[in-house]
């Protein structure tokens, strides 16, 4: 999906403001250099997501509504930058490298797999690309099959509670709401990768990174 195509989505979906605050006063205890890789993980995302419509929806006005919070917050910091007691810029990481890994790990982790290994359900087929069981959120006291998945797409949508998203988000939700970067890691080590080597860039490099964050 080109980034002309994501921009218009992002745009189509307007995110509820008070949320959009949440995310931004909770974007303000990361670091920066922390704030740019999530902002490019969730362009990749949307990305993936496509035009999925009920599938993506929920997960996807999630996304934006985080997005837009980030951008606030590197917004308010692009306009302290140079002032005394401005927040740190850091160094620009290599988001091509970590939206890799995350591509590496929704390969390795079938999401139908990973639900049933951590869940105690049974997926039973609906047509060709269709498969439904009883909602596996602890918080969802499912009645009836209400949790749908896509095989082909990778992606789960649950029609009761309206919780949705990719492998990545299912583990977040299941393990209590906990933040994506430590769903990722939990990700990491179900999939058998290694934790990723820390990059520390040379100083010259610092003062550069600004202009990456527009």
């Amino acid at each position: 999906m080109s980034s002309e195509t994501i921009a218009a989505r992002i745009d189509a979906l307007a995110a509820d403001p008070a949320l959009v605050d949440a995310y931004a006063g909770s974007a303000r205890a990361y670091r920066t250099v922390d704030l740019v890789t999530q902002r490019e993980v969730l362009k990749w995302q949307l990305a993936e997501l496509g035009m999925d419509g009920e599938l993506a929806g929920d997960f996807a006005t999630f996304l934006v509504a985080n997005l837009d919070g980030i951008e606030h917050e590197l917004a308010r910091r692009r306009s302290l930058y140079g002032k005394p007691g401005a927040p740190d810029i850091g160094a620009m990481p290599d988001t091509a490298r970590y939206i890799n890994d995350l591509a590496e790990i929704k390969r390795r982790l079938d999401l139908e797999q990973t639900i049933c290994d951590i869940a105690p359900v049974t997926f039973a087929r609906h047509g060709r690309d269709s498969l439904f069981c009883q909602c596996p959120f602890p918080w969802h006291d499912d009645s009836q099959p209400s949790f749908h998945i896509t095989p082909s797409k990778q992606l789960f949508h649950c029609h009761g509670c309206h919780f949705g998203g990719d492998v990545i988000e299912f583990l977040r939700l299941h393990l209590g709401g906990i933040k994506t970067g430590e769903a990722i890691a939990f990700a990491r080590s179900l999939a058998g990768m290694p934790k990723p080597e820390r990059v520390i860039p040379p100083p010259a490099i610092r003062r550069e990174t600004i202009v990456q964050l527009r």
